[in-house]
């Protein structure tokens, strides 16, 4: 494992958000493995405010986020190359994109992910950054498939504007 190093994220612009979403994906094909739901999130990503973290070789990591009732910040996608786990990516992009919920009001921070009821280890561990990084269960459901069920995090930003 490489030494966490500082990180510089930036507000990418559609083209830019697009380009990272497609080559960051495509490292991970055990969280985003299904070509549908990939190509739906190369054609929407385009309408949500992305940051990403890049360096010479290119992006590094992103999170795209949609906002809610000018109160409400929803992770959208979130995803780190596979080579750059647990190297401080992950953590600054979700630093940076909490700050920037925040200074466009929100008090609230989602995130959406598999349930702790289907094992899978990946999962397991996305889940854990997310609470390592504040985040807490609040709803379990089934949205189209009962064998893998979802569930909603959520996180208060201090801070915000009122």
């Amino acid at each position: 494992m490489a030494k966490p190093v500082a990180h510089t994220v930036t507000l990418a612009v559609p083209e830019q958000a697009r380009a990272a979403c497609r080559d960051i994906l495509a490292t991970l094909p055990e969280w985003f493995g299904q070509a549908d739901a990939n190509a739906a999130y190369l054609r929407d990503i385009a309408d949500k405010s992305t940051l990403i973290v890049t360096d010479a070789s290119g992006p590094l990591g992103m999170i795209a986020l949609d906002f809610h009732f000018e109160t409400t910040a929803e992770i959208w996608l979130m995803a780190v190359r596979a080579d750059r786990h647990r190297q401080g990516v992950g953590r600054a992009l979700m630093e940076t994109a909490l700050e920037f919920s925040q200074g466009k009001g929100c008090s609230r921070a989602m995130v959406k992910t598999l349930s702790a009821r289907n094992p899978d280890p990946g999962y397991a561990a996305t889940r854990a950054f997310y609470r390592a990084v504040g985040f807490r269960p609040l709803i379990e459901f089934n949205q189209t498939d009962p064998t893998n069920p979802m569930m909603w995090m959520d996180q208060a930003l201090y801070g915000s504007a009122p």
